[in-house]
């Protein structure tokens, strides 16, 4: 499909989800497109065309994150979105995902998030974890399991906190930005860990021997372009579940271990 999205689907007062994904839409969307969808749980939207849609004031309006009581899913990716994104949005949301488009400012905290991706755009700044939440009056992000800040341009260390502020986590991206520090912080992240994708960062210091000790469901282990030293911690052969594993572009140094073919 293609073209503008008519004003008239506003008038569509018993939808509950709509999909105008993957289209080649155009020009702009309002708030006339949802006056009567007080209904809405799903709404997805993206365009493949090069001069794809926005709204009529070229960013996210405040509006739109709560014109739904139900709104619980929203996909904007891949249209020309710009500006900030707002402190707050209605608590009903559980996913979200703004990845391509050009958003700017610093990171979101939404306490009811379950998945929330912005890869692919322009945020800035250290990842809001830890003091930042006791600032907002938040104990954690209890809920979030599934972060995606890749392609970004954050910058600064990850809290020391961030494990126990956000107890959920099974999924952490946060490759191609310009993060520091050391990983042995994120020794106590849940349990049940599928992915940690850190490549193309200035991580430094040793690869930890507990990821591979205390994170055992772990399925994609990303490391690479780094400043990783060291020698390949040989606990990383119990990770029994890992599928890929990418050390490579680091300064690491002795044998590699049987288990990884060495």
């Amino acid at each position: 499909m293609n073209g503008t999205i008519p004003e008239s689907i506003g008038q569509l007062g018993e939808l509950k989800s709509l999909y105008l994904d993957s289209c080649s839409w155009e020009g702009f969307i309002s708030e006339n497109h949802f006056q009567n969808t007080s209904r809405l749980k799903d709404f997805t939207l993206s365009s493949e065309a090069s001069n794809s849609l926005v709204f009529n004031v070229n960013t996210i309006p405040d509006w739109f994150w709560r014109f739904s009581p139900f709104l619980e899913y929203v996909v904007l990716s891949h249209n020309q979105l710009r500006g900030n994104l707002p402190k707050s949005v209605s608590s009903t949301i559980q996913y979200v995902n703004l990845k391509n488009n050009s958003l700017v400012g610093s990171l979101p905290l939404w306490p009811n998030v379950t998945q929330l991706s912005l890869a692919n755009n322009r945020f800035s700044g250290p990842i809001p974890i830890g003091p930042e939440m006791s600032k907002l009056g938040l104990d954690g992000l209890q809920y979030l399991k599934v972060i995606d800040f890749s392609n970004n341009n954050l910058f600064g260390e990850i809290s020391s906190s961030m494990c126990s502020q956000l107890p959920s986590l099974k999924w952490l991206r946060l490759s191609n930005n310009n993060l520091s520090g050391i990983l042995s912080r994120l020794c106590k992240l849940a349990e049940i860990f599928l992915a940690l994708d850190l490549a193309g960062n200035k991580f430094s210091g040793t690869i930890p021997y507990c990821i591979g000790e205390n994170l055992h469901t772990l399925s994609y282990l990303l490391l690479g372009a780094n400043k990783f030293i060291g020698n390949i911690p040989h606990q990383l052969c119990d990770l029994s579940s890992l599928q890929v594993l990418d050390l490579s572009q680091n300064n690491i140094f002795g044998s590699i271990p049987a288990c990884l073919g060495g």
